[in-house]
């Protein structure tokens, strides 16, 4: 009876230590099982997200592909008006040039016109004075002449 006895007493406490662990196993069970509902609607949130994103994704790739092609088009929009500003630029560069050429020349003609025409009108005047006052191109009168002359030595300066 001893040996039967030790080995019901084994038994019983193998018995005591599988039932111990099968109710720590049903533990952790349930709360897997409890855990298992919260990873579905976490699945269920990152599935509907993850639809979300490709649909983002999606929209975002089409309004790109639209503004790629806005862009190109004022790229080459812009292109053509920046050949169109190089083309007035350089037309109105040899305007430029042109005119200045142009005012040069008025400049040295201006310039030279006054001393020309003091030039002949001291020569009418010398002309009046030697022949006497009788020069159809001479003034009248001694005041006029001597503005005439005044005239002529300011044009010359």
């Amino acid at each position: 009876m001893g040996f039967a006895l030790f080995l019901d007493l084994g038994i019983i406490l193998l018995l005591a230590v599988v039932i111990f662990y099968t109710v720590m196993l049903n533990r952790r069970l349930a709360v897997l099982r409890a855990s298992k509902a919260e990873f579905e609607q976490l699945f269920s949130g990152f599935s509907q997200a993850t639809g979300k994103a490709q649909t983002g994704v999606t929209a975002m790739r089409e309004t790109a592909a639209d503004s790629g092609k806005l862009l190109d088009e004022k790229i080459k929009t812009a292109r053509g008006l920046a050949d169109d500003l190089t083309f007035l630029l350089e037309r109105g560069e040899a305007q430029a040039g042109r005119l200045e050429t142009a005012i040069a020349r008025g400049r040295d003609k201006a310039a030279k016109a006054p001393a020309a025409e003091a030039q002949s009108t001291l020569g009418a005047i010398a002309r009046s004075m030697a022949d006497g006052g009788a020069a159809a191109a001479a003034p009248a009168s001694n005041g006029q002449r001597g503005a005439a002359l005044s005239k002529a030595l300011r044009d010359m300066r």
